[in-house]
C-alpha cells in the first residue's frame, strides 16, 4: 500500500482508515524489533558490569605496587606548584616563597621570646575574677557619647553629666575657650589675660576702679592716717571681700585681725618692744610667716635688709668740755671768834676791822659738771600714723 500524502509534521497520511491502520501495524512491529535488540544490550551491560566488579574485587585484595611519578605527569598542577615540589629542602621552599623567619613566619620559641605567649596570657585571663565584667563590658550600649565607667560593683555605660560627674569634671569641662560669652578664658602665650570686660570683677567697673583697697600690693605695710576718721573700725579696710588686711597692732587677734594671725607674742619696754605674730590665713601667700607688729614697736621702715630689726642707737662721738681760765686775784678772809676760840664751834664774832687779804695767785682752773638731757629715745621730728598690711 502506497502513502500518497506527508503531513507538515512528517507523518504519512492515507487516504482512508484501513490504511492508515496498515500503517499503526507497520510501526509498531518496527518499535518491537528494536526493542529486542536493545534488551540484547542490556543484558551484555549487565554481564560487562559484572566482570568490571570482579575486576575490582581482585584488585582491592592485592597491595599496591611501588612507583613513582614525574614531576611532569601531574597535569592537574601549576607550574609554579610542580617547581615548589622540585625543591631541595625547606629552605629552599621558603625562598621560592618570598618568605623570611621573624618576618613573615616566627618558631615557637621565637613568638614566646618576642610577645606575651598565648598559654600564659590565656591563663592568667582565665584566673581573673573579673572575667565576668569583660562579659558585662560587651553587652553595654554603643550608643555615641558613652563611657565605660566602673561604679564600684561593676561596669556600666555613662554619658553627659553623669560621665562629667564620676570623670570628676565640672560645666567648665564643654565650654569653649575664647574671650565670646559663656567661654573660659585662657592666658596668652606671654601668661597674661587677654583683654576682657572685667566690670563684673569684684571692685571694678567699666570706668575704673571703685574699691582701692582692692588695687593695693600684698606684704607692703601700708600707713593710715586712722585720727581722720571716728573710730579706728571706720578706718580700716573692710573684712568681708575677697581680699584680707590685717592691723599691725598687738591685741587685735580676737577682732579685726581675727582668723588671720596667731601666736601674737610682745616682749620688752618702751623703746624697745619687740612685738610679733604668724600669720595663719588659709589661701594666703604669707600663711606660716612671722609679721612684726610694727604699730605697737612704734619702729621706723627704714631701706636694705628687709625683715632685720635694729635697736635704738646714737652714733659714736666725743665731746670736749673746759673751764675759763681765772686771771690773778686775791680772796678776803674775815677774822672770827667763838666762844671756844678759833675754830668751827661755838658763836662767831667777827673782830671790829679784823680781815686780812691773802696773797696774790697765778691763773688755775676748775672742775666741770656735765649732765643728762634729752628723752628715752633717740627719734628725728615725726607724726604717728596706723600701719595696715594687705595679706591675701
Amino acid at each position: 500500500m502506497a502513502i500518497e500524502t506527508i503531513d507538515a509534521q512528517g507523518l504519512a497520511t492515507a487516504p482512508n482508515d484501513r490504511a492508515f491502520n496498515e500503517i499503526l501495524k507497520r510501526v509498531f512491529g518496527k518499535i518491537n524489533t528494536n526493542f529486542t535488540e536493545l534488551s540484547g544490550v542490556a543484558g551484555d551491560i549487565d554481564a560487562i558490569n559484572d566482570e568490571l566488579d570482579a575486576i575490582a574485587n581482585a584488585l582491592a585484595q592485592k597491595a599496591p605496587l611501588n612507583h613513582t611519578h614525574p614531576v611532569a605527569d601531574l597535569s592537574d598542577a601549576s607550574a609554579d606548584a610542580r617547581t615548589l615540589m622540585q625543591a631541595a629542602d625547606y629552605a629552599a621552599m621558603r625562598t621560592l616563597l618570598d618568605l623570611e623567619a621573624g618576618t613573615d613566619f616566627y618558631s615557637k620559641n621565637a613568638a614566646d621570646a618576642a610577645f606575651q605567649p598565648l598559654d600564659t596570657e590565656l591563663s592568667a585571663l582565665a584566673a581573673l575574677s573579673a572575667v565576668q565584667n569583660l562579659l558585662d563590658i560587651a553587652t553595654l550600649s554603643d550608643a555615641d557619647g558613652n563611657f565605660i565607667v566602673g561604679n564600684g560593683t561593676a561596669f556600666v555605660a555613662e554619658s553627659g553629666g553623669t560621665a562629667r560627674a564620676s570623670l570628676g569634671l565640672g560645666t567648665a569641662a564643654v565650654l569653649d575657650v575664647g574671650t565670646a560669652a559663656n567661654n573660659v578664658v585662657q592666658l596668652d602665650g606671654t601668661a597674661k589675660l587677654p583683654a576682657v570686660d572685667g566690670s563684673q570683677l569684684t571692685g571694678i567697673a567699666a570706668g575704673g576702679i571703685t574699691d582701692h583697697w582692692a588695687a593695693q600690693p600684698l606684704g607692703v605695710p601700708i600707713p593710715i592716717s586712722s585720727e581722720l576718721f571716728d573710730t579706728l573700725d571706720d578706718a580700716l579696710p573692710p573684712t568681708d571681700q575677697a581680699y584680707r588686711y590685717i592691723i599691725l597692732t598687738a591685741g587685735y587677734s580676737a577682732n579685726y585681725n581675727s582668723g588671720c594671725i596667731t601666736g601674737e607674742t610682745v616682749t620688752g619696754s618702751s623703746p624697745n618692744v619687740v612685738a610679733t605674730a604668724e600669720i595663719s590665713l588659709v589661701g594666703s601667700p604669707f600663711e606660716g610667716k612671722t609679721v612684726n607688729l610694727l604699730n605697737s614697736m612704734r619702729a621706723f621702715l627704714r631701706p636694705g635688709s628687709s625683715g632685720t630689726l635694729q635697736a635704738g642707737a646714737v652714733e659714736s662721738h666725743g665731746h670736749t668740755a673746759a673751764a675759763a681760765t681765772g686771771g690773778s686775784h686775791t680772796h678776803t678772809v674775815a677774822h672770827r671768834l667763838n666762844d671756844g676760840g678759833l675754830g668751827t664751834g661755838g658763836s662767831d664774832v667777827t673782830r671790829p676791822g679784823g680781815s686780812t687779804t691773802t696773797s696774790s695767785h697765778t691763773g688755775h682752773v676748775h672742775g666741770v659738771t656735765v649732765n643728762d638731757t634729752g628723752d628715752v629715745e633717740t627719734r628725728p621730728r615725726n607724726m604717728g600714723v596706723t600701719l595696715i598690711m594687705r595679706i591675701l
